[in-house]
């Protein structure tokens, strides 16, 4: 077969994020896209910095409450 598609593509991702998510939570905030992708990369993660970079992005607008 030529092309076959891939079916685990968005569990992945949902999984990168939530580590995303704890690696930020434990760091308070401290860390971004490059020392996350560093730190995904110590845990076992096969991850490209731009997959980070957008994931966190979509993860930090929902981790921090916005106060007027």
């Amino acid at each position: 077969m030529y092309w076959q598609k891939r079916l685990n593509e968005a569990d992945s991702d949902e999984e990168i994020q939530k580590e995303i998510s704890e690696i930020s939570k434990e760091h308070k905030g401290n860390y971004g896209y490059r020392r996350i992708t560093l730190e995904l990369r110590k845990r076992g993660f096969i991850v490209n910095h731009k997959k980070v970079l957008t994931s966190y992005e979509s993860v930090r607008n929902y981790m921090y409450e916005v106060y007027t």
